[in-house]
């Protein structure tokens, strides 16, 4: 049983005695004579235990602080690139109400004291790492330590298209296991919000005390397409959107840097070609009835569609539409949150049902689901210190809401690289960029394009050309902020500045959280 049931017991059991000491004082209790003196003394014994167990049962059911040192201390930590983890690792922390840590603050002693702890760790790039814990990789990673005494779990997000899915949470759980420390369970892996994943891992949090509701899905509120507006219908390159979005209710709030889990949609005429090839046949008045069950659905094909079927029959037979995630490309003084989505195809040359959804299919009007996911590795340096801005593609949508953000804050040292395709098709927000420019808000604007145009080439190129002014910016505090792919573009410019400031340099700026990253 919990320790509060034994306290209701208790404390029952108490009040069973009261009621007897009062029952002992009862029969003789009149207006003119006063109860015989052993009964007043025993009801008072019997209400000063009354009192005495109380509080002893009240003592017993709050939980113990472990003093500092301890064996029997809890432990959550998490290492985070966009948010994901650390908003796992705080929702298991308080299920466990024990502390929640950072992986790169957590200390020898801490590991060394606890009786358990809990990893929630991000695996970012080709199976790297995630920025924040560099130093945890470089310091304590390194180390060899005495942990016989720990139990450990570790939850490994990530993402299964790269081949090294999960990489960095099996460094991990190797690392304790070589230091004696010993499993609860296997890594669990978990890309997306895998479902099946967060149940396993709610159920480690169940085994461990916690309540059965510990770590809920948020399944986010609905909101409402207003517009889809092309930014390059010419463009060589894949079709790409700014889509604004309004809740239905309030509009909340969000910081720069932060990022939008959207539930992607399909439109009736993949519904309606699914419905073909499975052999259903839908008269006119069941169509929406299939349309609206099937929207959110993923529509594989189903061999077993023989017999007839209704929509509310097949939709649970169909797996949900994954989450997509993208930058939110506005600050909430815009009144709503805009997106740029590119249009990405699949192996087999089909749209993808995020970019399909909202840059083909959605009207204006159309519902779908959408959460806040707030990404704090991404977010604005606190200080007015210069901001060096560098990205590609869809990318702008995460560097376009960071410099609305410094220019609401009236903080305009700010340049920014950013390269595309095309100089004539491709120039994303350019007449935006170019008043911020000529107002001020811009210190430096350095655009580039890989087909064409002055100057050409990729963002790297354009920051090893100016390696002098990269150099000087560092020197005066910048913050490096990259948005945009991961393969290419960040890849080649973390080459770049490796070599323009050397890795010992560029470690250390990255150490001291001024080298920013949210790449995909």
């Amino acid at each position: 049983m919990r320790p509060t049931t034994w306290v209701q017991i208790g404390l029952g059991l108490a009040l069973a005695l009261v009621a007897a000491g009062f029952a002992a004082l009862t029969p003789e209790l009149s207006e003119t004579q006063p109860p015989a003196p052993h009964r007043v003394l025993l009801g008072m014994l019997v209400i000063t235990g009354y009192i005495a167990i109380s509080a002893w049962l009240l003592k017993r059911s709050k939980p113990r602080m472990a003093p500092p040192g301890s064996s029997s201390e809890r432990l959550v930590c998490y290492a985070n690139q966009t948010g994901a983890a650390e908003a796992i690792a705080r929702q298991s922390a308080a299920a466990l109400d024990c502390a929640c840590v950072s992986l790169e603050a957590v200390t020898a002693d801490q590991l060394r004291h606890a009786s358990t702890a809990l990893f929630i760790v991000s695996t970012t790039g080709d199976g790297d790492a995630p920025d924040p814990a560099r130093g945890f990789v470089t310091g304590l990673l390194s180390e060899t330590l005495d942990l016989h005494s720990l139990r450990y779990g570790v939850l490994a997000l990530g993402d299964r298209r790269y081949d090294r899915y999960c990489a960095f949470g099996h460094v991990v759980d190797r690392w304790l296991a070589a230091q004696d420390a010993r499993a609860l369970h296997a890594p669990i892996e978990m890309d997306n919000g895998d479902p099946a994943a967060l149940a396993a891992w709610r159920a480690t949090l169940q085994r461990l005390g916690a309540d059965t509701q510990a770590v809920q899905t948020d399944h986010g509120t609905t909101w409402r397409i207003e517009t889809v507006v092309p930014l390059n219908p010419d463009s060589p390159g894949n079709l790409a959107c700014l889509v604004r979005l309004r809740p239905e209710g309030e509009l909340p709030n969000w910081a720069a840097g932060d990022l939008v889990d959207l539930r992607p949609c399909n439109g009736r005429t993949i519904i309606d070609a699914w419905m073909a090839q499975a052999g259903i046949v839908a008269n006119e008045q069941d169509t929406p009835g299939w349309r609206q069950r099937l929207a959110d659905r993923r529509l594989e094909p189903l061999a077993a569609l023989r017999q007839p079927l209704t929509p509310a029959a097949a939709a649970p037979r169909l797996e949900p539409l994954p989450w997509r995630s993208y930058s939110i490309a506005s600050m909430p003084s815009d009144g709503a949150i805009e997106l740029v989505v590119r249009q990405m195809f699949d192996p087999d040359g089909a749209l993808g049902p995020g970019s399909a959804w909202l840059t083909r299919d959605a009207r204006p009007g159309d519902k779908t689901q959408l959460r806040l996911r707030n990404n704090p590795g991404f977010h604005l340096p606190e200080t007015n210190q210069p901001l060096l801005l560098i990205g590609n593609g869809t990318g702008i949508a995460g560097l376009r809401a960071l410099l609305k953000a410094r220019i609401e804050r009236g903080q305009h040292r700010n340049w920014l690289v950013y390269g595309e395709r095309s100089p004539t098709a491709d120039r994303w927000f350019g007449a935006e960029l170019d008043a911020w420019k000529a107002a001020g808000y811009l210190h430096r604007l350095d655009l580039c394009f890989s087909r064409g145009g002055e100057p050409s080439g990729y963002v790297q190129d354009q920051l090893e050309q100016a390696a002098d002014d990269v150099r000087r910016w560092i020197d005066d505090g910048a913050c490096i902020m990259v948005c945009g792919s991961q393969a290419g573009m960040s890849q080649g410019v973390h080459a770049a500045l490796t070599r323009i400031l050397g890795e010992g340099q560029l470690n250390a700026v990255t150490e001291e959280h001024r080298y920013r990253r949210d790449v995909y």
